[in-house]
């Protein structure tokens, strides 16, 4: 399991890291092309593209999470199973995009009141029309942990995305729009290969029992999912609305640039959730999980504290001088996405008990309330820094509740305490390093690596088994990565 847990978070580590890598090399591009306005106006689109596809999918992509371990070993029943799914899945993304292009202009009017229908969100829609399909083949791809299938199939839509986006915004100048259009001509194309490459899995079959039981068990995450997507864009539309989308643009830049933490925890969540699934029953399963755990906490931290103190030295000289205020967020967020990394731990038991499925609702919903409120109080005040701690605090108790919740039937014994103490000590010690000014170059390098050497070795003395035990396991686990 341990050999297989760490091939598959290599493969989804590299995938994403690769995506994201390249993207980076994209910021530049954007911030010449597309001025923080109408930056912020396509990061709004984005937004709203990520909260309506949970009423397009209905959820349906962690249906084949927990169904598929219930037919795995039936493949005739399995293909009826998936049939009925992707099915469904064609008939209410067809309901909804039809639904929003009759209600949607006055409806989007009052939502985002600074961007308009045409072209914007009409685009946006046509995305969401094909774009749930190469989401579900993704998520049937991680279920059955062909992490191979899955990094083939993502690092293709991204590539084909990366050159359409700079054709249209670099060569032709289509600014915000061209990103837009190369999205959506890049989820047509790849709804497209995914279902192709799954046609082995279609019979011509609808089993309307199979759709009601997984209505029970998905109807109630899409609150969970909506609270989700609104936790993580709802700062976005409070500035646009509070203040301007030129606000919107520099958070999110600046959001953007704290990707790669959030890359770490969702690559590490690919591979962790199934291995939780498997092994959760087994013997000697649950100590293995909680070792995976502290791995999938420990790379998440370090991350977030090596790009909140580093990152600053770097991107300064990446983005374009409009958006410099956008570095000062990335502690901030950075810490976020580990907070986040504390409830994807702590909540595999929800969605293994498929009878406490809805309180993964509750704290969804319960971050959200926070965020909404502190957002209203902190954004006139603090501006995109006000939207970035809501955001954070938002977050941890998102993790908290989640903790709280699942305490009383939770199978794993946690090492929760060390996580948040591990978690206060790195924040605080990146924000104190941020606010230290070193005019000498090389001494504030030297300096920002003993530093980074010091939090390395504290996450290994508190998490592993002492100071130096990460230099042990990183010579473990290297001939297994290696040869995989």
């Amino acid at each position: 399991m341990a050999s297989s847990f760490s091939k598959n978070s290599f493969i989804y580590t590299f995938t994403t890291v690769f995506q994201k890598g390249v993207a980076f090399f994209l910021i530049p591009v954007y911030s010449i092309f597309i001025d923080p306005e109408e930056y912020g106006i396509i990061s709004l689109i984005l937004a709203t593209i990520a909260i309506l596809t949970v009423l397009f999918t209905l959820s349906f992509d962690a249906a084949i999470v927990r169904f598929y371990y219930d037919h795995k070993h039936d493949k005739e029943e399995l293909k009826k199973k998936l049939s009925t799914l992707f099915i469904s899945l064609g008939a209410n993304s067809l309901f909804a995009f039809t639904f929003f292009m009759i209600a949607g202009p006055p409806l989007f009017n009052w939502v985002l009141p600074n961007v308009d229908f045409y072209p914007y969100i009409f685009l946006g829609l046509l995305i969401l029309l094909f774009q749930p399909f190469y989401l579900l083949v993704l998520g049937f791809y991680q279920t059955t942990e062909n992490a191979k299938a899955f990094s083939i199939l993502s690092i293709g839509y991204f590539l084909t995305h990366l050159a359409l986006t700079i054709t249209f915004v670099v060569i032709f100048e289509f600014g915000g729009i061209g990103i837009l259009t190369a999205t959506l001509i890049s989820a047509f194309i790849f709804s497209c290969i995914g279902l192709y490459y799954l046609r082995e899995f279609f019979v011509i079959t609808f089993e309307r029992r199979f759709v009601k039981t997984v209505l029970k068990y998905t109807l109630p995450l899409i609150p969970h999912s909506l609270a989700g997507h609104l936790a993580l864009t709802l700062d976005r539309f409070l500035l646009n609305g509070l203040l301007n989308p030129h606000a919107t643009g520099l958070y999110y830049l600046g959001y953007q640039l704290s990707y790669p933490v959030d890359v770490i925890s969702l690559s590490f969540n690919r591979a962790f959730v199934p291995t939780y699934f498997n092994n959760v029953e087994l013997p000697d399963g649950k100590m293995q999980i909680r070792n995976n755990a502290s791995l999938f906490f420990a790379v998440s931290a370090f991350g977030a504290f090596c790009l909140s103190i580093w990152g600053p030295e770097v991107f300064k000289y990446l983005i374009d001088k409009a958006y410099l205020e956008s570095l000062t967020l990335l502690p901030i967020i950075s810490f976020s996405f580990v907070a986040t990394t504390i409830y994807y731990i702590h909540s595999c038991i929800f969605f293994y008990k498929k009878e406490k499925v809805y309180l993964v609702a509750v704290c969804t919903i319960s971050a959200n309330v926070l965020n909404l409120g502190l957002n209203l109080i902190l954004i006139p005040y603090y501006g995109i820094h006000g939207a970035a701690y809501a955001t954070l605090a938002a977050q941890l108790l998102l993790a908290i509740t989640a903790i709280v919740m699942g305490k009383k039937f939770e199978k794993v014994n946690w090492p929760t305490f060390k996580y948040f103490l591990l978690f206060t000590l790195l924040f605080f010690l990146s924000l104190i390093t941020n606010h230290v000014v070193v005019l000498d170059l090389v001494y504030s390098v030297l300096s920002k690596l003993l530093i980074t050497f010091l939090a390395m070795m504290s996450i290994s003395a508190i998490l592993l088994k002492g100071p130096f035990h990460f230099l042990t396991y990183i010579q473990s686990i290297r001939p297994t990565i290696l040869k995989k």
